[in-house]
């Protein structure tokens, strides 16, 4: 199964040069698990499969949420991913957020994977959700809820 490492990859090797900064917060959608805990990184499970991951990085060419969204889709189109839905908005703390949904199918079952982008002067929140489209509905909600939580420090 294409895994949120691989989609990860996808949309973090466009902006791994910039390495890691500072920290952030972010929810714990309800029924999701933390694991592999690391400073760098927030990943969380749901029984059923689907994941959220995020993390931090920095901005050093100073794009927009808007500039890296527009990125990552022409990246994932390439790869096959169909953008289903995008959103600008802005974040309980503020901070304006760049939210494209994605289809794309995996031995023969449908997933969404969403990636969104919050950028923040020299700081760029990388927030991944992935999980196959039956379970992933039920997590919508609050997943977008945690989503919203994103919070630089």
């Amino acid at each position: 199964m294409k895994g949120l490492a691989v989609k990860g990859i996808i949309v973090l090797s466009l902006l791994a040069f910039f390495g890691g900064c500072t920290s952030f917060a972010v929810d714990q959608p309800a029924d999701f698990s933390q694991y592999k805990v690391h400073s760098d990184w927030y990943r969380a499970i749901a029984a059923d499969g689907v994941r959220i991951r995020a993390r931090l990085i920095k901005n050093e060419s100073k794009g927009s949420a808007s500039m890296w969204r527009t990125a990552a889709l022409r990246h994932l189109k390439k790869s096959g991913y169909q953008e289903t839905a995008r959103k600008e908005f802005k974040t309980l703390s503020g901070a304006e957020a760049s939210h494209s949904e994605y289809a794309y199918h995996y031995f023969g079952r449908e997933f969404v994977y969403t990636v969104t982008l919050l950028v923040k002067e020299k700081h760029i929140g990388v927030i991944e959700t992935t999980g196959e489209t039956k379970y992933y509905e039920a997590h919508r909600e609050s997943l977008m809820k945690a989503i919203k939580s994103f919070t630089f420090k």
